[in-house]
Parts: C-alpha cells; structure tokens; sequence
C-alpha cells in the first residue's frame, strides 16, 4: 500500500504525494538523484502542509514560501512542487498549477564544482595507480565525460570493439532517448586492462564486488580518493567539467564537444569554448601590442641623422 494512503484524507497534500510517488512522472521520468533531492523538498512540504486541501493553494501561498527561502534554495523549491503540481493537474486534482507565475529572486553565481586542472590529475593518477577502482573510476570519468550517475553503470555490455556503444546517459533516457557513440581513449584503455577486479554489468564495483547502488555512493568514494590523494577541493562533477574543459582548449567546437558529452543544449558547453576563444583572442591581442612596439622601434628616429 503507498505511503501515506491510510492516514492521509482524499484531496489533501499528504494524500496526492502518496499518488505522485506511485506514478510514472516520478518512477519513471526521474532520475535516481532527482527523486532524491526532489523527495527531501516534497516531505519537509508534507510535514507542514500534509493535512491541507491541495485545492486550497494559490499561487500567492508559493510566492510567499518563496520570500522564506534563500535565491539558490528558491529553484529548487519550484522545480520540486513544479513537477508535482504539473502530475496533480494531469490527474485532475487540481484545475491549475498554482507555482506557474512565481517569480524567483535571482541567484548570485557561484564559482561551481572546482574544474580539474593537469596537475590535480598528474596528482591523482600518482597516488592511485593503475589497477585499482580508484583510477578507474577517474578514467572512466576524465575521457568520456560523464556524469557520476552513468560513470555507475557503464560497463562491459556498452564497449564493443573498443568503442562505447550507443550508451543512454540517465538524463536523457526519460527525455531525448540521446545515446553515445564514441571510441574509447587510450588512458581509458590501458586502465580498463589494468583492473583485474571489474563487474559483469559494470566496471565500477565496490569492495563488496557489486555495482555501487547510487551516484551518490560512488561521488562519496571519489570525494575519498581525492582527500587520499591530497586533492580536498576535487569532486567527481569536476571530473566532467575537466572533459569539457581539455576538449575545449583543444580548439574543438561546440558541436563536436556535444558528440562525447551527450549534451543536447549548446548553451551548457558553449561557455567551455567561449572561455577558450576569449583566450586564445586575448593572446592575440597581446601579440599584436608586441609586433607594434617591435615595428615602433625599428622606425624610431636615428639620432645620427
């Protein structure tokens, strides 16, 4: 029987999260670490409002809850009771969704996940060498730029003749269907044959021998491996942004990046290659000022004449 079926009157909020957690746009449209964050919204929103008529919401209360909350906590917030309002209207427990409107306060930019550099890779690589689940982890990450929650599930079943093949990343399998298809890198390779203790389904195992159960239990382990290797600021989502980054600075265009990094939204890594153009131009710049001050001194007045 779903949670909170029997205590929880028809009509009120308690009542449709019960539903909501039973139905396809949660078990099936979402992914694992979307429920997970999504989930921790909608039940601190059940313990408040569990007993209330959903109907009895407006869009004035969520604007209100809204002001209660930090910028950064405020997107979260609508995109939690966003995607469970949008399943209440579907099922018809409501006429309309009463978050559409609200207007968020806008959030300062933070510097984000802390993007890899050469060095913190030289240095990871020298403290886990090759053959344990640590660089392999790494590896799997670095040069196919996924995401923590399919670096989990990739495995011997994907690879065919040395290429990954048509692998569904988990954020687009309840979207775009996009899928992956790309050789493996070299590094890649040579760590793959080095790992003597892989899974059947999936490379990464942990000590148990059994694939890591979610993306947050292996980000936990990459966040060990880096306090072990000296590197405190690293994470896994940094691992990707590195991807991004080097491919970026290799001149590769936006396109090209997106055929690896299975994006389907140039916007996400367009920033990588801007960032890249603006340095290359600002090295230009500096070089033209140089040929100018070289010119200016080959034409400069001769005190003899």
């Amino acid at each position: 029987m779903p949670l909170g079926v029997v205590r929880s009157r028809p009509g009120s909020v308690s009542a449709a999260l019960a539903a909501y957690y039973q139905a396809s746009a949660w078990t099936h449209d979402l992914a694992d670490s979307s429920r997970e964050w999504r989930r921790r919204i909608l039940e601190k929103f059940r313990e408040e409002y569990g007993a209330r008529s959903l109907r009895d919401f407006e869009r004035k209360h969520f604007q209100a809850l809204l002001r209660k909350r930090t910028a950064n906590a405020q997107r979260n917030f609508v995109m939690a009771l966003r995607g469970f309002m949008a399943f209440a209207v579907k099922a018809e427990l409501i006429d309309e969704d009463p978050t559409q409107g609200v207007v968020k306060d806008k959030a300062k930019k933070g510097k984000g996940h802390v993007t890899w550099t050469e060095a913190m890779i030289e240095q990871y690589r020298e403290r886990h060498q090759l053959g344990t689940q640590a660089r392999l982890t790494m590896e799997i990450m670095l040069n196919l730029g996924v995401r923590v929650s399919d670096a989990r599930r990739i495995g011997p079943p994907d690879v065919r003749d040395g290429w990954l093949m048509d692998f569904e990343p988990q954020k687009t399998r309840n979207s775009t269907g996009m899928t992956v298809t790309a050789p493996l890198a070299d590094d890649l390779v040579e760590a793959i044959a080095a790992t003597t203790v892989i899974g059947t389904k999936t490379y990464l195992v942990h000590s148990g021998g059994k694939a890591h159960g979610s993306a947050k239990s292996l980000s936990n382990k990459v966040r060990d491996w880096c306090d072990q290797a000296g590197l405190p600021d690293c994470s896994s989502h940094g691992l990707r942004k590195a991807c991004l980054t080097r491919l970026a600075n290799l001149g590769l265009d936006t396109r090209t990046i997106m055929g690896l990094s299975g994006h389907t939204n140039e916007a996400e890594v367009a920033r990588y290659v801007e960032a890249y153009n603006r340095r290359v131009a600002a090295a230009r710049a500096v070089a033209a000022i140089n040929t100018l001050r070289t010119k200016g001194a080959q034409t400069s007045v001769n005190p003899a004449d």
